[in-house]
């Protein structure tokens, strides 16, 4: 399921409903909604907001100077 937290907006997903919101440790937790199940889901797809070792790693394409 994936849930919003209403005090700060984080946006994440639970086999079961968590009393405290992971991020702000607030207890505003509640089902989204469809827009933001939508939104969770591009950003999950993306790689936005998941943990460094789950983003997939982009080779830099800059220059580095020495």
């Amino acid at each position: 399921m994936i849930l919003v937290c209403k005090s700060c907006g984080f946006l994440f997903e639970r086999t079961a409903r968590p009393v405290n919101c992971p991020d702000c440790g607030k207890t505003r937790i509640e089902y989204a909604d469809i827009h933001e199940k939508i939104t969770y889901l591009k950003r999950k797809e993306e790689g936005i907001g998941l943990p460094k070792e789950k983003q997939s790693v982009k080779p830099s394409h800059r220059r580095s100077h020495l």
